[in-house]
């Protein structure tokens, strides 16, 4: 009985987001490109030696657009740091064309983002928007090193991911701008959970509940 009662609450934990998940976003400002646009885009955050990585996915589905396949392209990457990773120390790479992509380290501004200047690192696509960026099936990674002290568990931790549109202190907040979707729309994202962990994890505490009512 007891061992059955463990198994399920170590497989319910096991349920819940963790180093190797990926976290989705949810949209804040910008056109109407419907609700399910958000987990189309995910990061995941993985540990390098010395650092952290942060690998930006895009899965949107494509369109014809005159007789052109087309995507919706992520263009901005924006990291509102809560001091835990060294902005002078980071690095792109992954598929996406990011030769052509631009360091921001000096202050920045996301819009929609609470309307307000606040300190954060950016990779903005060179202009023009649709020919560069993260295009369906492509990712960009973001390396950073950390500060000294400073363990990928501390970054994980520091993550924001209530969905809010303005600066919560003392957090990691990561968005994002998409540009080119169906009809010439444009969005801002910030990230949240991808709503199917979390829906494991309450239905693998459930499942533990049950078993411990049948077993006493």
């Amino acid at each position: 009985m007891r061992n059955t009662i463990l198994i399920a609450v170590v497989c319910a934990f096991l349920a819940t987001p963790a180093l190797a998940d990926p976290y989705t976003f949810k949209q804040i400002s910008g056109d109407d490109v419907g609700s399910a646009a958000g987990s189309w885009f995910s990061v995941t955050i993985s540990e390098i030696e010395g650092g952290v990585s942060f690998k930006f996915l895009n899965e949107a589905p494509t369109y014809l657009d005159d007789g052109k396949v087309r995507s919706p392209v992520i263009t901005d990457v924006f990291f509102f740091d809560g001091k835990l990773i060294n902005a002078e120390s980071w690095t792109l790479g992954g598929t996406a064309a990011y030769p052509m992509w631009t360091q921001y380290e000096e202050t920045q501004s996301m819009p929609g983002f609470g309307g307000q200047t606040v300190a954060l690192y950016a990779a903005e696509a060179d202009s023009p928007a649709p020919k560069y960026g993260i295009f369906s099936g492509q990712y960009l990674t973001v390396d950073f090193d950390l500060l000294e002290g400073v363990t990928v568990a501390n970054v994980i931790d520091s993550l924001y991911l209530d969905g809010a549109a303005v600066r919560i202190p003392d957090t990691l907040q990561i968005g994002i701008k998409v540009q080119c979707f169906e009809g010439g729309g444009s969005a801002e994202f910030v990230l949240v959970p991808v709503p199917g962990a979390v829906l494991l994890g309450f239905l693998g505490l459930g499942y533990a509940g049950m078993r411990l009512r049948r077993e006493v």
